[in-house]
């Protein structure tokens, strides 16, 4: 019986994940490295961001200033506050969900703080919101997962697990929680999900199927 969703946040919740691609284009150019935001979307979906500077600088041999994460952390704070949009149908999900929920993300907490409080979606979680930052374990890693059920009271194969990334989804399946993928683009078929949506409207029946 499923107690508890659990949800990562970007590219789940809310349309972010351009917008931080934009984000690092504008700071990349500064280095003379012009990536498309579709490629940098595509490539860095669900992954922990010191891994995405790391990849970056030995591809075009740079070396980051210190201050590269803190600025580009404020120009996504920036467009977060400026553009910033829940997908469609989530605000619908949460309001038909009648069980626990939380967010459990590879961002910084304080990014979730912003992201949930300007699309309006912050109400729905009680504060139940866990960053990998907090933890020290990043997505594949199960470990967000693991403690975010811990702070709800739950056992993991109580969880399900709601994530639109491969990162994400491999980290609920090695958290042993039952995965839900959201695709509505249909990117990702082979993965090892255990169940599929294109619309978050579907998620409320499958949660009430799962809960009974």
């Amino acid at each position: 019986m499923i107690k508890c969703v659990i949800f990562d946040c970007d590219g789940t919740l809310v349309d972010s994940e351009t917008l931080s691609s934009e984000a690092l284009t504008t700071k990349l150019t500064e280095y003379g490295i012009f990536e498309s935001c579709v490629k940098l979307t595509d490539q860095n979906r669900g992954a922990k961001f010191v891994d995405i500077l790391q990849r970056l600088a030995l591809e075009h041999n740079v070396v980051f200033r210190d201050d590269f994460v803190q600025e580009f952390r404020a120009l996504v704070a920036e467009h977060y506050v400026q553009k910033l949009q829940a997908f469609p149908s989530v605000e619908l999900a949460l309001s038909g969900l009648n069980i626990p929920m939380c967010v459990a993300s590879n961002a910084p907490v304080n990014q979730l703080h912003l992201a949930l409080e300007v699309t309006g979606l912050k109400k729905y979680f009680n504060g139940n919101l866990y960053s990998a930052y907090e933890v020290k374990s990043w997505k594949p890693e199960p470990g967000v997962f693991l403690h975010a059920a811990s702070q709800m009271g739950v056992q993991a194969e109580e969880c399900l697990v709601v994530e639109d990334s491969p990162v994400g989804v491999n980290a609920g399946k090695a958290a042993g929680m039952p995965t839900v993928l959201y695709d509505p683009k249909d990117r990702y078929g082979s993965l090892p999900f255990d169940f599929k949506i294109s619309c978050m409207s579907e998620l409320p029946v499958l949660v009430h199927e799962l809960s009974r």
